[in-house]
Formats: C-alpha cells, sequence, structure tokens
C-alpha cells in the first residue's frame, strides 16, 4: 500500500507539475502581449512628432523619395526610445527610400496596406526573424505617400517582462507546493483496501487538488494582472500625452491663430480613435493635452486573460469527468465479465 500510495503521489505530482507549466504560460503570454501593445502604441505616437514633419512638407509640394535633411528626422526617430534598433521610411509601393541604424536585410520590409484600410489602427506589427517591425502610415496631400517601419528586438520585451515572468512563476510553485504537500497529506491519512477503491480516491484527490490549483492559481493572477494592466495603460496614455503635446506645441510654434484649436481638436480625435488604449483626448484654451485610460482597453485585456484560464480550468474538469468514468466503466465491465 506504501507504494500505491507513493505512485498516486507522482502521479498527482506530474498532474500539478503539467497544470502549472501550463498556467505560467498563459499569464507570461498576457503579460508579453500586453507589452508588446502599449510599447508599439508608445513608440508609434512618439515617431509621430518626426513623420508629421515629414507630411508637413508633403503637404506644401516636396517629395518623399527627395525630402531634404531627412537624416535629422530619421535620427530623432530613432532616439525616440531605446528599443528602436532601425528607421525605415519606404515609399507607397514598397520600395525602400531610407534607412537608420540597422541596415535593412532583403525580404524583411513589408507593409500589409490592407490593415490601415479601416483608418482606425495607428500602427501594424509583423515579426520576422526575432525581429518586431512597427509599420505606421506617411499621409501625403493626395493620400498615402508612404509607411515608416521601425525595427524592434524581440529580446527587448522580453527584458521588459522578464521581472513579470519571475513572480508568475514564483506564484504557481509556491501554490502549487501548498496543494501537494496537502495531497500527501491526505494520502498518508488514506486507508485504502482494493484497487478501485484506490482508483476512486486517485481521481477525487486529483480532481480536487487541479481544480483549487487552477482557481487560487487564476484569482490570483488576475488580481495582479488587472493592476498590472492599469499601470501599465496609465504611464503609456500619460506618455502618448506628451508626445501629442510636443506635436502640438511644434504646430502651435508655426502659426498661432486662435482658429487653431479647432483642427487641433479634429486631430486629437483622430489619434483618439486609432488607439484604443485612450478613453479620450482633448485640449484646453491654452492647448494643453489631457488624456485618459480607456477602461475598456484594460478589461478587454483582463477577460482575455480570465478566458485563458477559464480554459485551462475547464480542460482539468473535462480531464477528471472522463477518467472518473473510464474507471467507473472498467470496474462495470469486470464486474459483469
Amino acid at each position: 500500500m506504501k507504494k500505491t500510495k507513493a505512485f498516486f503521489f507522482l502521479i498527482i505530482l506530474f498532474a500539478i507539475t503539467l497544470c502549472l507549466t501550463f498556467s505560467v504560460m498563459i499569464k507570461n503570454g498576457s503579460v508579453k502581449s500586453l507589452y508588446e501593445d502599449v510599447t508599439f502604441t508608445q513608440v508609434t505616437t512618439e515617431a509621430k512628432q518626426y513623420t508629421a514633419q515629414i507630411e508637413y512638407g508633403l503637404k506644401y509640394g516636396r517629395e518623399l523619395d527627395n525630402f531634404y535633411n531627412i537624416d535629422d528626422t530619421l535620427t530623432g526617430i530613432q532616439q525616440c526610445s531605446s528599443y528602436i534598433e532601425g528607421v525605415y521610411i519606404v515609399s507607397a509601393d514598397n520600395l525602400l527610400l531610407y534607412q537608420k541604424g540597422a541596415k535593412s536585410v532583403a525580404n524583411t520590409l513589408y507593409v500589409n496596406k490592407e490593415a490601415f484600410n479601416q483608418g482606425n489602427k495607428i500602427y501594424d506589427m509583423y515579426e520576422n526573424g526575432g525581429k518586431y517591425y512597427i509599420v505606421s502610415q506617411i499621409t501625403g496631400s493626395s493620400g498615402i505617400a508612404g509607411y515608416l517601419i521601425l525595427r524592434v528586438s524581440a529580446d527587448a520585451i522580453s527584458n521588459s517582462v522578464a521581472g513579470f515572468d519571475r513572480q508568475n512563476l514564483l506564484q504557481s510553485v509556491l501554490i502549487g507546493g501548498e496543494i501537494v504537500a496537502l495531497c500527501l497529506f491526505a494520502l498518508r491519512r488514506a486507508k485504502l483496501s482494493s484497487k478501485f477503491q484506490s482508483a476512486f480516491f486517485l481521481i477525487k484527490l486529483l480532481s480536487v487538488s487541479l481544480v483549487c490549483f487552477v482557481l487560487l492559481d487564476s484569482g490570483v493572477a488576475v488580481l495582479r494582472y488587472y493592476q498590472i494592466v492599469d499601470n501599465a495603460a496609465t504611464q503609456t496614455v500619460n506618455k502618448i500625452a506628451q508626445a501629442l503635446q510636443g506635436n502640438v506645441d511644434e504646430v502651435m510654434s508655426k502659426v498661432v491663430t486662435s482658429e487653431n484649436i479647432y483642427d487641433i481638436n479634429d486631430w486629437l480625435q483622430k489619434n483618439e480613435r486609432e488607439m484604443p488604449i485612450v478613453a479620450s483626448l482633448s485640449a484646453d484654451k491654452n492647448n494643453i493635452i489631457t488624456a485618459k485610460v480607456s477602461q475598456k482597453y484594460v478589461n478587454n485585456f483582463l477577460e482575455q486573460s480570465v478566458l485563458s484560464m477559464s480554459m485551462l480550468l475547464a480542460g482539468c474538469i473535462l480531464f477528471c469527468i472522463l477518467t472518473f468514468l473510464l474507471t467507473a466503466l472498467t470496474k462495470r465491465k469486470l464486474k459483469t465479465g
């Protein structure tokens, strides 16, 4: 019986470890997805103060393929964030016109024009060779004149969330260790007689331990994740407001008239539509921009995390039900056979 209990304990330990692995993957994936979105939104917004200068020139007769003093603009874009490894400007036909920083490799620059068709997206992103490429539009006087592409190392995002990954693992290990310890105590106290009694006891213990682990781990994770999302979104929105303020100050320093405030508000509304993370953008009578975090954005990320953890919980419950039914069916066949 001691060998049987030891075998049962190993099964429970394996099941908890497997469940823990999936749980950590879900939590890490949720945080990584969040930080990718807020980072790419922030970087794109900060770069817009420089692409706005290009668009201003295009509006007054300059050509994108022969733009004066473009190197200074590319340098400014690259200095927006330490994450940016390379800056590229391509034409509307996806021909490379200018680059700064890391040289582009053949077939790495790509523009999905369909992604911008709805007019409510500030950036598009794709991954190639361990690098993220963030694409945004450059608008001319007669429509889309080209695209700005920023290359960001995937390691930069991984380094940003490394601390959260360690916390997620530690949380799951602590909760999993407590569940395993309780299972060991229950096995030591259990009095098992027949094989089927032992099997049913194992299934009940396994079911309770897996469900309790997922419920506790996901409950703590959701509480932590809400705070993580809210903090990340708030910091990003504040930086977006600062970047947009720089754009406004630049424009108002060139042409200051009372009528420009209406143009600014229209421009802010356009930016608001392109950034789901922002609930509202507004400028007061002194042209000072304020931004509010979208609660819908925070809730959407939270709902995605809850849904993933719910699927893990449902998978554990389904596994336990099927195992219980299989054991019961086997017992019935042996009795009737």
